[in-house]
């Protein structure tokens, strides 16, 4: 009997700590799971802010996409514009040649005029002229 007594308190006390190792394996267990989920929401968290930053990144991309094209347009614009005033200063550098030559062409005439007589201004309108009158000279040769 006493050993059977003995037998019932060993296993008695193998079943108690049994026990105790499986409550504290269960109070591992659970504190594995706390960790996996708060590992998982840290995960989640983690993914949450990476998404964000993408699309962040994407919004970026885009806005530098776009002060791009915009600027490409601008300078286009700008090109546009530089060869239009360069055209029009080639049309107005022409017509510069134009007059140039055209008064070339009255110094030339005027060379050969002489002044024979102004007359006297008038002063009885409020509007006052004189008259010049020019000669051909004449040319010797």
């Amino acid at each position: 009997r006493d050993r059977m007594q003995y037998q019932i308190d060993s296993l008695s006390a193998q079943t108690e700590a049994f026990r105790d190792r499986e409550d504290s394996q269960c109070h591992e267990l659970i504190q594995l799971q706390s960790q996996v989920r708060s590992r998982t929401l840290d995960e989640e968290e983690a993914k949450a802010q990476v998404l964000w930053e993408r699309r962040e990144l994407e919004t970026l991309r885009g806005e530098l996409e776009e002060a791009r094209r915009s600027n490409r347009e601008k300078d286009q614009s700008w090109v546009l514009e530089v060869n239009s005033l360069r055209a029009e200063k080639a049309e107005l550098e022409g017509e510069l040649v134009g007059v140039k030559h055209k008064v070339d062409l009255m110094r030339e005439q005027l060379r050969d005029l002489s002044l024979i007589h102004i007359s006297e201004p008038t002063r009885l309108l409020s509007i006052s002229y004189a008259v010049f009158c020019l000669k051909k000279k004449k040319k010797i040769t």
